[in-house]
């Protein structure tokens, strides 16, 4: 009978142990593992310190006439074949490219201008953005 409760205190004992040693494991496990105050620190940053600056890309004039080539050929395929007076303001065209670029940090070349004028009209619009290039430049 004794040896019966000692196998059985025995047989606790050992299950205990083998739970004790799965927590102690599991312990081991998450101590492991990275943790915040210890292997991880907090960062904060107040992004409206931080200033960059984004240089001007650098332009050829190679590259302008290439890009108003572009447009001037785009602005080709639109236009119709009839030939009428048209009467284009470059100052209604210079205040709406500079409404278009108010307040933009990127203005596609292409987007200042607007192919359904045809020719006429981009070859204004080129000369508006030079005016206003030629402004801001000085």
């Amino acid at each position: 009978m004794r040896l019966i409760k000692m196998k059985m205190i025995l047989g606790r004992l050992i299950r205990r142990l083998q739970e004790y040693e799965c927590y102690k494991k599991a312990a081991e496990n998450l101590d492991n593992l990275p943790r915040l105050e210890r292997d991880i620190f907090k960062v904060t940053l107040d992004s409206s310190e931080v200033k960059t600056e984004r240089p001007l890309p650098k332009l050829e004039l190679q590259d302008l006439l290439l890009a108003f080539k572009s447009v001037l050929e785009r602005a080709a395929t639109r236009e119709h074949h009839q030939i009428k007076l048209e009467n284009l303001s470059v100052r209604e065209k210079m205040t709406r490219i500079l409404t278009s670029l108010k307040g933009q940090k990127f203005v596609s070349f292409h987007d200042l201008f607007i192919l359904e004028e045809g020719r006429l009209g981009v070859v204004c619009n080129f000369y508006c953005d030079f005016g206003i290039v030629e402004t801001d430049g000085h």
